[in-house]
């Protein structure tokens, strides 16, 4: 004890008040309300998470932006009334996935309905166009919208492809469903249907809370001083930010987002892979902080803006009772960097190390919460404060072998996005892979697979030498390179033959006396 008093007698000022705020945090943390199993019957009030996606519906109703489209596969004898069985409990489990949206006094609560067993239904693809069928169907379902009011917010379908193959589609309504949940969801969904194989009990104890229990405690927590002290952070981290990110689009921004979207796909090796893990180690950060610095400074020399706020998903479980829950729980976290093209990626990490740890500290004010205090002018053209996103998340399924039925993930195009651009990164492996979803009212498919691959580039850049400028930093394939260098030379020899740099110049303004000759920041 004596040791921790003198180091705290040895700090500087600026310290010993940081340490001073740290420790008032932590007091009020120690004031969080107990979560406890309330009742399940009647209304309840929606969670934070939930008030934004049921806003939306009523703006625009029969909306699909916020399907959760899940493909499973299925190889080998699969037993069809135990997948079903599965699936009954598992809903019987987690009340959310019985959950409807109803609105009473002008406020939109969330109502139960009891639980009753529902079959399976199942669909045989012709043989002759099959790959087409399916597809076609998967699409069909992917996109067909949820009745909040009415429900059910949950569907499945599984589609046999022969006797030995089948495809069970998954859909959620985001409103009861996130990323994390998935992985609850396939977990049961596993050993319910070995129990039931085996015809013995399933292991699993009754659930101690529900998703309502979660909604309740989270309105009793963020009120008060909690939410003020929550507020001025964010509200002293954001000030003065852009109200808009504008990359360079193909097309012009539509007065009102379709939210239409497609996903670009890519991978990286696992020698970059293994990297870009030993540059994070060396420089004490996560490999998310690495992939996220690299992806701003991407967008940075892109856009040539300095003032740089990303989105990025967290799964706002902070007690382990909610971890074995379904539900939409994810927060947003608005992460605010200052870049200039001197700054060297090192410096940039940690900047971004800081700025990552810091937030997460401050992670449980609802991004709801957040555009509202900041008072962020609403507009139907784009998603308010942040329109391009960055995750890295685990892979959902790896492949499973169960009594002889191997189970893997089906890659589903939900055609969809939220946002302008959302970079999602995933260990797969020895190695990583991403995918780029992008709104196609702005960008079109070659400029996505460019976006992509320049990260890559990007990626390779940074671990060949970290200590270079951002700027310097290559994002350029040898292949662009070569004929941005060459093409000019190649198409008019007669002009650029044994010529001095002035001609070549005089030569240019000529030809396009209206283009930009040079520029240099602004």
């Amino acid at each position: 004890m004596n040791e921790v008093l003198k180091h705290i007698a040895e700090l500087s000022p600026e310290s010993l008040d940081l340490l001073m705020k740290r420790l008032q945090e932590k007091v009020e943390d120690s004031r969080v309300p107990v979560l406890r199993r309330g009742p399940i019957d009647g209304p309840q009030p929606l969670s934070f998470p939930q008030e934004l996606p049921w806003f939306l519906e009523q703006l625009k109703p029969g909306n699909h932006a916020y399907n959760v489209p899940t493909g499973i596969r299925f190889d080998g004898p699969l037993d069809v009334s135990g997948l079903e069985h599965s699936l009954n409990e598992i809903t019987r489990r987690h009340a959310v996935l019985r959950t409807v949206v109803e609105v009473s006094g002008g406020e939109p609560l969330q109502i139960v309905r009891p639980h009753r067993p529902q079959p399976l239904p199942v669909l045989t693809i012709a043989r002759s166009d099959g790959d087409d069928e399916l597809r076609t169907l998967i699409d069909d379902e992917v996109l067909k919208p949820f009745d909040l009011a009415s429900g059910p917010l949950f569907r499945a379908v599984l589609f046999q492809v022969d006797a030995s193959h089948h495809i069970l589609l998954l859909v959620m309504h985001h409103i009861v469903f996130d990323g994390w949940s998935m992985g609850v969801f396939l977990d049961e969904m596993v050993a319910l249907y070995q129990a039931f194989v085996i015809k013995e009990p399933a292991s699993m104890e009754e659930l101690p809370l529900q998703y309502s229990d979660f909604a309740r405690w989270q309105r009793e927590w963020l009120q008060g001083q909690r939410l003020e002290f929550l507020l001025s952070y964010w509200q002293q981290k954001l000030q003065g930010m852009p109200s808009l990110l504008e990359l360079p689009a193909d097309y012009a921004r539509p007065p009102v987002q379709s939210l239409r979207g497609a996903a670009v796909s890519f991978a990286l090796s696992a020698e970059l892979a293994g990297n870009l893990k030993h540059l994070s180690a060396l420089q004490g950060v996560t490999l998310f902080m690495t992939l996220l610095a690299a992806f701003k400074v991407l967008i940075f020399r892109y856009t040539g803006q300095n003032d740089l706020v990303l989105g990025t998903p967290v799964a706002n479980r902070t007690h382990v009772e909610l971890e074995k829950l379904i539900g939409f729980f994810v927060n947003t976290l608005a992460l605010r960097t200052e870049i200039t093209g001197d700054l060297s990626f090192i410096d940039l990490l940690q900047q971004v190390r800081d700025v990552t740890l810091d937030a997460y500290a401050h992670q449980e004010l609802p991004f709801e919460k957040l555009v509202d205090v900041l008072e962020v002018q609403r507009t139907l053209s784009h998603p308010p404060l942040i329109q391009v996103v960055f995750g890295l998340h685990n892979v959902p399924l790896p492949a499973i072998d169960l009594e002889g039925l191997t189970i893997s993930e089906v890659a589903i195009d939900c055609k969809t996005t939220k946002y302008d651009l959302t970079l999602s990164m995933f260990h797969d492996g020895q190695g990583l892979r991403g995918l780029l979803e992008y709104n196609t009212d702005l960008f079109a498919a070659e400029t996505a697979t460019r976006f992509a691959e320049h990260f890559v580039n990007l990626l390779e850049s940074v671990v060949s030498d970290p200590l270079q400028p951002v700027s310097r930093i290559e994002i350029l394939s040898e292949r662009e390179r070569r004929h941005l260098l060459k093409s000019p030379i190649e198409q008019q020899p007669h002009v650029w033959e044994r010529q001095a740099l002035h001609q070549i110049f005089a030569h240019n303004a000529r030809r396009r006396p209206n283009a930009v000759a040079v520029s240099c920041g602004e």
